[in-house]
C-alpha cells in the first residue's frame, strides 16, 4: 500500500478483526498482537497507533457482548482487559524492535538469544497477569498461565516472521539477506506449537476422561439404584402375606435384604395416620441407633398424602434426607416407599438408600478411573443448582476443568460432576519426559541452525570486507567501473555507479548503467564486449550516438576476464567518458594546425605585403603625376592596377587575421548594444523567411575586444548560417557568463543542415571550404577563430547533420579597470623622422612620402645602421618595420633607440608579426602594410611639430639619399 491513509486503515481493520476473534475466544493464540506488532515493524509507528486503536476498539465493542466473554458485562473489567492487551502488545513491540528490528553488528546467535530472553520474560509476565486478571474478574472462568504464555510467545515469533519480509529490518545485514535467521525462528515457533499441541491433547484427554467418569458415575448410580429397588420389590412381594398377618415378623422377613446390602441404611414398616403423617411400626437397620432415630425423624417429615397404596408394586420416591452415622457425621439417603398391597390399612415399606453407597456400588467397575477424580452429586431443581448432596474425593485446589452428567430418578434430577484431583491425568514424570524431549529437540535444532547462521554471518563479514576492498579499489578508478557475473548483473561497482543507482547494487543490469534499452545497437555492443570478457578475452568498444540516444557523448569501454573464481565466470568492466578528452585533443591538434598555418600565412602575407606596399605606393605616385593624370587612357590603367593591388591587400589582411597579426583596437564594448546595432544588417543578410532571435540575459555586460572585428565575425557567421539554412530558419544569438573564468560565451546557432564530423574537425582551418570553387576563400571561420584567440579567448564549433550548427566565442569580460598609458601621446618640438625597413624600395618610398609632407626624413635598411643614424641624427619619430629577418627585430630596435633618445616616438609598420600586442604596447601606433600616404600622415602628424610656411623641402642624407 503506497497511500499511508489506506494502509493504516487496513491495519486498523485487520487488528480489530483478529482482536475480536481473540476477545471472543475464537483464537487460542494472540494473532491480534502479531498483526499489530508485525504491521508496526513493517510500516512504522503510525501503523502501531492504528493497530492498537483497532485492538482496543475490538475489545471494548465486542468483548462485553460476546458469547464467550469473560467480563460478564462489567465495564471496569472490560477496560482492565483492554488495557492489559494493549500493554502486552506495546511490550512485545518494544522487545522485538529493540532486539530484532534494528540492524546491529552482532552475531545471529546473540540476536536470537537476546530476542528469546525478552520474549520469555514478556510471555511469563503476560500469561501470569492475564490469569490473575481473569480470575479476579470472574472466578468461574479457569485459565492456564502456561497456555497464555505460550500464546504470547507464538505471537512474538509470528510478529518477527512478518517483520522479516521488510528488507530494511533485522533480516538484512547491510545489503545481504540473512535468510539463515528465519530458520531458527521457525524452529522456535514449531517447538512452542508442539508443546502447546501436546498440552492441548492432554487437556482434551483429561476432559474426555472426566466426561466419561461423570457419565459412568451417573449410569452406575442409576443402575445400582434400579437394582436395589428391584430386589426390594421382590423381597416385599415374597414377604407381604407374612407381614400382613404378623407385622412383628417384618424384621425377620427383611433381615436378609437389609443386612446383606450395604446400600440400605434403614428399612421400616410405616403406616399412614388419618392426618396424613407417617408412623414407623417396625424398623430394621444395619447402622447404630442414631441412624434409626434420624431415619424416624426424616420419615416424620414426609407427607403421607403423597403416597398412593393403589399403585401396585410401584416404588415411590419420598425424597432425600440425611441420616446420622454418628453424632457428627451425616450421610444423604434417598427414601423410597413400596405399598403393602394385602394390608387392610395403608402400610408401606420405607427404605432409605445411602447415596454414597449407591455411588460406590455403581462405580465398582470403574474403580481404576475414579481414584483421582472428585465426584459431586447435586440435586437440581428447576434447572438451577439447588443442593450439593455428596462429594466423593477431596480436592483443596480450585479445579481448572470439570465435566457433568445429569440423571433422573422419578421426579428427582441429579447432576454428577467430575473434577480432577491432585494426581489426575498424565503423570508428572511422563509430562516432564515428553515436554523435555520436545524442548531438547527444538533446542538442538536451534543450536545447529544458529551455529550455521554464525558461520554464514562470518562468511558474510568476510565477503563484505572483500567487497569493501573491491569497492575501494573500484572507487580509485575514474569513470564507471563494475564487476559483473555471467548473467550480466552487477556484483560490485565504484562510487559513481553506486551514487547513480542507490540500492540497486548488486543485481543491476550492466547495460542499465549506460541508460540503454535492450534492443539498441549500443546495448548489443556492450553485451558482446561483456560476453567476450566472460569467454576469457579482453574486449574494447566505443559507444557513440545511435538512433535511440541523442547525446553527443563518446564512451570508451574495456572488459577484462577475472580469473581464479572457481567455476564462476566473472568479468570487470571499465567505462570512461572520452568526450572531453577527445574534444581537448581535437582542439589542441586544431590549435597546432592553426598555429602552423597561421605562421605560414603570416610569412606569406609579410613578403606579399611588402611587394604590394611598394607597388601601391608607386602607383599612387604615378597617379599624382601630371602627365598620367592628364592622359585618360593611362589614368585608367593606373586606376585598375591600384584596385587589383587593393584587392590583394584585402586578402593579405585576412591572412594576417588568421595569423593573429592584425592590429586590434581593443575597447570596452557593450555586447547588447553592438548586437542591437547589427540586427538590421543581419536581417538584411538573412533575407525574408528567416528570423533572428537574441538572448542576452545581462544587457549591461561588456567585453574588452575590437568592436569592428567582433562585428565582422558576427556578420561572417550570419552569412554562413544563411548559406546553411533553407528558405526558412532561425538564427539564435545567445550569451551566458562563466564566472569562474571571467569570460562570456557568445553563441551563434542556426537550424540549418549541419556538418558531418570530418568537416567539423577542419572547419577552422584556413582555406578549407565546402563551397564550390570561386564561392569562398575558406578564411571566414579561420578569421573568427583567430580573432577569438588574439582577444584572449577561444572559439569552438558544434554541429549535427540535420540539426544545425553552433559557433561559440569565449571572450574576456571587461571588469571596469582602465589601462593607463604611461607614454601619453604628446607633440614633439621637431620634424625629424628615421625610417627603417629591410626592403630598400619600401623604405625609400615611405621616406619620399614624408619629404613630400615637409618632414626631414632619412632611412636605413638594417637595425644596426638605423641605430647609428639615430645616435647622430636624434630624430623625433622612428618609423620602423616589425620584422627585419635578422637577429634584431623592430621591437628590440625601438627599445635601443628609446634608450638613445628617451623622448623618441615609435611607429611600427608590419606585414606580419607574432608579437602584435608587444608592438602595440611599445609603439604609439602600428600601421598594417600596405597603408596609404594619408594613413601615414594621420599617424605621424600628432607626434611632430607643426609645419612652417617658410620650410622648404630638403634632400635626405643618410645611408642613401633621395
Amino acid at each position: 500500500m503506497r497511500n499511508p491513509m489506506f494502509r493504516n486503515f487496513g491495519v486498523l481493520v485487520a487488528s480489530a478483526a483478529t482482536a475480536w476473534s481473540t476477545a471472543t475466544g475464537s483464537l487460542d493464540v494472540r494473532f491480534s498482537m502479531a498483526v499489530v506488532v508485525g504491521a508496526a515493524l513493517f510500516w512504522g509507528r503510525g501503523a502501531l497507533i492504528y493497530g492498537l486503536a483497532g485492538l482496543g476498539g475490538a475489545y471494548l465493542l465486542f468483548g462485553s457482548s460476546a458469547d464467550h466473554s469473560i467480563v460478564d458485562g462489567h465495564f471496569g473489567s472490560l477496560i482492565a482487559v483492554t488495557a492489559l492487551a494493549i500493554l502486552e502488545t506495546l511490550a512485545l513491540f518494544v522487545a522485538v524492535e529493540r532486539t530484532i528490528a534494528r540492524v546491529h553488528l552482532v552475531t545471529p546467535a546473540a540476536r536470537i538469544w537476546r530476542f528469546l530472553f525478552w520474549v520469555a520474560l514478556i510471555s511469563v509476565l503476560g500469561g501470569w497477569s492475564e490469569t490473575l486478571l481473569v480470575s479476579w474478574i470472574n472466578r468461574d472462568v479457569k485459565m492456564a498461565s502456561v497456555s497464555q504464555g505460550i500464546g504470547i510467545a507464538i505471537a512474538s515469533i509470528i510478529a518477527a516472521i512478518i517483520a522479516s519480509r521488510k528488507g530494511s529490518h533485522w533480516f538484512r545485514y547491510d545489503k545481504s539477506v540473512a535468510a539463515e535467521l528465519l530458520a531458527p525462528l521457525v524452529i522456535v515457533m514449531m517447538t512452542l506449537v508442539a508443546i502447546e499441541i501436546t498440552r492441548q491433547v492432554w487437556e482434551r484427554q483429561d476432559e474426555d476422561n472426566l466426561t466419561f467418569v461423570a457419565e459412568a458415575a451417573q449410569t452406575g448410580f442409576l443402575k445400582s439404584t434400579a437394582e436395589q429397588l428391584s430386589m426390594l420389590n421382590l423381597q416385599v412381594d415374597n414377604s407381604e402375606s407374612v407381614i400382613v398377618q404378623d407385622p412383628m415378623r417384618f424384621e425377620e422377613q427383611l433381615q436378609t435384604l437389609v443386612l446383606g446390602q450395604s446400600e440400605i441404611s434403614v428399612a421400616a414398616l410405616v403406616s399412614v395416620e388419618a392426618n396424613g403423617s407417617l408412623s414407623v411400626d417396625q424398623s430394621l437397620s444395619r447402622l447404630e441407633s442414631p441412624s434409626v432415630s434420624s431415619f424416624k425423624t426424616a420419615v416424620g417429615t414426609f407427607d403421607g398424602a403423597i403416597l398412593d397404596s393403589t399403585q401396585n408394586n410401584e416404588v415411590q420416591l419420598l425424597g432425600i434426607e440425611d441420616i446420622a452415622l454418628s453424632s457428627s457425621t451425616f450421610e444423604p439417603n434417598m427414601y423410597f416407599a413400596l405399598p403393602v398391597k394385602e394390608s387392610l390399612s395403608q402400610q408401606f415399606v420405607v427404605v432409605s438408600y445411602s447415596i454414597p453407597e449407591l455411588l460406590h456400588s455403581g462405580m465398582v467397575a470403574f474403580s481404576g478411573l475414579v481414584d483421582d477424580v472428585q465426584i459431586e452429586i447435586t440435586d437440581i431443581a428447576n434447572n438451577e443448582i439447588s443442593t450439593s448432596l455428596w462429594v466423593e474425593g477431596d480436592n483443596t485446589s480450585q479445579p481448572s476443568q470439570t465435566a457433568s452428567s445429569d440423571g433422573v430418578i422419578s421426579d428427582l434430577r441429579l447432576r454428577f460432576t467430575a473434577s480432577p484431583m491432585e494426581n489426575f491425568g498424565i503423570e508428572v514424570r511422563s509430562t516432564v519426559l515428553v515436554l523435555g524431549i520436545e524442548v531438547l529437540f527444538g533446542l538442538a535444532m536451534l543450536l545447529v541452525l544458529l551455529q550455521g547462521a554464525n558461520a554464514q554471518y562470518r562468511l558474510f563479514l568476510e565477503r563484505r570486507r572483500r567487497e569493501l576492498l573491491l569497492e575501494a579499489a573500484l572507487d580509485a578508478t575514474p569513470g564507471k567501473s563494475v564487476v559483473f557475473d555471467e548473467s550480466l548483473k552487477v556484483l560490485a561497482a565504484n562510487q559513481e555507479v553506486r551514487d547513480e543507482f542507490p540500492g540497486a547494487i548488486p543485481g543491476l543490469d550492466v547495460t542499465a548503467i549506460f541508460g540503454l534499452t535492450s534492443d539498441s545497437g549500443r546495448a548489443r555492443l556492450v553485451i558482446d564486449a561483456l560476453q567476450q570478457a566472460l569467454d576469457g578475452e579482453v574486449a574494447h568498444a566505443e559507444l557513440g550516438e545511435d538512433d535511440l540516444d541523442s547525446s553527443m557523448r563518446i564512451v570508451e569501454i574495456e572488459a577484462y576476464p577475472i580469473h581464479g573464481m572457481s567455476n564462476d565466470r566473472v568479468g570487470f568492466l571499465h567505462a570512461t567518458d572520452s568526450t572531453e578528452r577527445r574534444s581537448l585533443a581535437m582542439r589542441s591538434s586544431q590549435s597546432e594546425r592553426m598555429e602552423s598555418l597561421g605562421a605560414l600565412a603570416g610569412g606569406l602575407a609579410h613578403d606579399f605585403n611588402n611587394l604590394l606596399f611598394v607597388t601601391l605606393g608607386n602607383l599612387q605616385l604615378m597617379a599624382m603625376n601630371d602627365t598620367i593624370a592628364n592622359d585618360e587612357k593611362l589614368s585608367k590603367f593606373v586606376s585598375r592596377s591600384m584596385s587589383a593591388v587593393e584587392r590583394g591587400a584585402e586578402i593579405t589582411k585576412s591572412l594576417l587575421a588568421v595569423a593573429r597579426s592584425q592590429p586590434l583596437e581593443e575597447s570596452a564594448v557593450t555586447l547588447s548594444d553592438l548586437v542591437k546595432g547589427l540586427l538590421p544588417l543581419m536581417r538584411q543578410a538573412l533575407g525574408a523567411g528567416r528570423q533572428v532571435e537574441v538572448d542576452i540575459p545581462d544587457p549591461s555586460v561588456q567585453l574588452m575586444v575590437d568592436a569592428g572585428r567582433l562585428s565582422s565575425c558576427i556578420l561572417n557567421l550570419t552569412f554562413n548560417s544563411r548559406d546553411a539554412m533553407g528558405p526558412t530558419g532561425t538564427l539564435r544569438i545567445s550569451a551566458h557568463q562563466v564566472p569562474e573564468t571571467q569570460t562570456l560565451e557568445l553563441s551563434v546557432a542556426d537550424d540549418g543542415k549541419g556538418m558531418p564530423a570530418d568537416v567539423v574537425a577542419r572547419a577552422f582551418e584556413p582555406f578549407f571550404t565546402t563551397k564550390r570553387a570561386g564561392s569562398g576563400t575558406g578564411l571566414g571561420l579561420a578569421t573568427v577563430y583567430a580573432f577569438a584567440k588574439q582577444s584572449g579567448g577561444t572559439a569552438y564549433l558544434e554541429s549535427r547533420v540535420g540539426v544545425g550548427t553552433t559557433v561559440t566565442l569565449s571572450l574576456p569580460i571587461h571588469t571596469g579597470a582602465q589601462k593607463i598609458d604611461a607614454r601619453a601621446v604628446q607633440r614633439r618640438s621637431g620634424r625629424r623622422v628615421v625610417v627603417a625597413d629591410d626592403e630598400q624600395s619600401l623604405a625609400e618610398m615611405v621616406a619620399s612620402w614624408l619629404i613630400d609632407m615637409g618632414v626631414d626624413a632619412r632611412f636605413e635598411t638594417s637595425p644596426k645602421a638605423a641605430l647609428e643614424l639615430i645616435e647622430t641624427f636624434e630624430p623625433d619619430v622612428l618609423v620602423s618595420d616589425a620584422n627585419f629577418g635578422e637577429e634584431m627585430d623592430g621591437i628590440q630596435l625601438a627599445r635601443l633607440a628609446v634608450a638613445i633618445v628617451p623622448d623618441l616616438a615609435v611607429i611600427f609598420m608590419t606585414g606580419y608579426s607574432a608579437s602584435m600586442k608587444e608592438l602595440q604596447e611599445q609603439g604609439e601606433r602600428t600601421l598594417a602594410k600596405p597603408f596609404s600616404r594619408e594613413d601615414l600622415y594621420n599617424a605621424l602628424s600628432p607626434l611632430i611639430a607643426e609645419a612652417r610656411e617658410s620650410e622648404s623641402t630638403e634632400g635626405i642624407e643618410g645611408g642613401e639619399q633621395l
